[in-house]
């Protein structure tokens, strides 16, 4: 399938190309992959300066409105001289592509090859092939009277070549938390494309603001073209730096967007699952700081905070007690409880449990031992008031009570 104008690129190159190495590039791979690959490879690797997807409408203008096939075929010549890896990923209505370049040789490591000297002298004749070899070479320790005593194991150039390279398919995998989490759901890709370099800078795509827009995008149930201008009002361009507290705030007064049916409603943002529960209207601060602490201190996926909160509503007359959400999170995290079959059994084995109810008040009561000066106490001991101190002491108590 040949690329599209409207399909989008992005390109990754390592390291940039030195003066010599470029020299070397353009005498020894041009016969070889021809004008149109040098102008490909040249402008790939211009391009990967920036990491925004743009659409390969922008590399055919900048190659002078080169057609996709002289592009495509350009391409494939590159990758027969492992100067250039391409990955796909196909879309409804466009494909992206990644493109990985790979350093060329230098002319020592080229003419070491025999592949590639065989190759060479092919493109452009032996004598030339001569002349290219001390030209580049000319600077090199001759070794024209030594022997040569190098063990030699395996030619790894001429077997690579030889044999056919299966390419597996890549998926981006954006761990920004240092350890794969796999709660979050967040389509990195399309946020990237919808999202320029000029205002929220490659500079401030750290690891820990990555995975903050991932879990808040996945917790309020934001969309990656949401998401992306949310993003953007919590950049400082001048300052270079990233209010996430600013940016917590915003997601968390956010309103996610109607979902169309999918199969697990337990699947979706607590959010959006909350506002079902309650025909779309909107929930009140105090439910999404709820939401917010599970998700958040308690580390819980989405499916196991909507078990949660479904239970809860069932047992406490939909409504969302605090307390009671606090106690229930704190046994499950203890219990290591993080996916939604796990939770469905836990509630399954605590509704099994017969109530704990107390007894009668008669039935709960416990004798107390009295010590022993209470038994051998006398009627007499007791200090008995006569009836004239009882009307002083009411007296003072009607006065008390003005």
């Amino acid at each position: 399938m040949s690329v599209r104008a409207n399909d989008t690129y992005r390109i990754s190159c390592m390291t940039g190309m030195s003066s010599d190495r470029l020299s070397g590039f353009m005498m020894l791979y041009q016969p070889l992959v021809g004008g149109d690959g040098i102008l490909v490879y040249l402008t790939m690797m211009a391009e990967s300066r920036h990491t925004t997807a743009l659409e390969h409408r922008r590399l055919f203008t900048l190659m002078q409105n080169i057609s996709a096939d002289t592009f495509e075929r350009a391409r494939m010549r590159l990758e027969a001289y492992m100067l250039v890896r391409t990955f796909r990923k196909q879309g409804k209505n466009h494909d992206s592509y990644v493109y990985m370049l790979n350093q060329p040789m230098g002319p020592q490591e080229f003419f070491a090859s025999s592949y590639m000297c065989r190759m060479y002298t092919e493109a452009v004749g032996e004598k030339q092939a001569v002349l290219t070899k001390g030209l580049l070479c000319e600077s090199a320790v001759p070794v024209d009277q030594y022997q040569e005593i190098t063990v030699q194991t395996r030619n790894t150039v001429d077997d690579d070549f030889d044999n056919e390279t299966e390419y597996i398919t890549v998926t981006p995998r954006y761990s920004f938390s240092g350890s794969d989490d796999e709660t979050i759901r967040f389509d990195y890709e399309t946020f990237l494309v919808n999202t320029s370099s000029l205002v929220f800078p490659p500079e401030l795509r750290t690891q820990e603001t990555m995975y903050q827009i991932g879990h808040n995008a996945t917790l309020y149930g934001i969309s990656p073209k949401r998401m992306s201008i949310l993003v953007c009002h919590c950049v400082n361009l001048e300052q270079m730096s990233f209010d996430g507290r600013r940016f917590d705030i915003l997601c968390r007064k956010e309103k996610p967007e109607k979902i169309k049916d999918q199969g697990d409603p337990y699947d979706m943002s607590p959010v959006s699952f909350l506002m079902n529960r309650q025909n779309g209207t909107t929930l009140s601060q105090s439910d999404r700081m709820v939401i917010d602490t599970l998700g958040k201190d308690m580390h819980f996926p989405n499916e196991v905070i909507n078990v949660l909160l479904e239970y809860v509503l069932a047992k406490c007359d939909n409504r969302l007690n605090v307390n009671y959400i606090g106690k229930m999170a704190g046994t499950w995290a203890r219990k290591g409880i993080d996916t939604k079959q796990k939770a469905l059994d836990e509630l399954a084995r605590a509704d099994q449990k017969p109530p704990q109810r107390s007894s009668p008040a008669n039935g709960n009561r416990r004798e107390v031992a009295m010590p022993q000066y209470w038994h051998s106490r006398k009627q007499g001991d007791m200090e008995t008031v006569s009836d004239e101190k009882l009307k002083i002491l009411q007296q003072m108590q009607k006065e008390m009570e003005k």
